[in-house]
């Protein structure tokens, strides 16, 4: 297994539709001491709602996160609904 030395891992705030949901949103970034995953970004959004938990990941960076953020809100509110 691949030890990940040197990754920087953030919690983001929340889209504004989202902050009452149990969910998140982590950030993580690779070292460039790590040579096989430097310069990887990846958006993680997690959330429980109703008796799904519904993830997204994205590999685009910070730079895409009003895309992310978008993607992620539309998915729980498609999930929402099928509860």
């Amino acid at each position: 297994m691949m030890e990940l030395k040197g990754t920087q891992t953030e919690r983001l705030d929340l889209p504004p539709a989202l902050i009452s949901e149990d969910a998140g949103i982590l950030h993580e970034v690779s070292h460039p001491d790590n040579p096989d995953w430097s310069d990887t970004e990846v958006l993680l959004g997690y959330a429980t709602v109703d008796k799904y938990t519904v993830v997204v990941l994205g590999h685009q960076g910070r730079q895409s996160q009003s895309e992310f953020d978008d993607v992620f809100t539309r998915v729980i509110e498609k999930v929402r609904r099928l509860g």
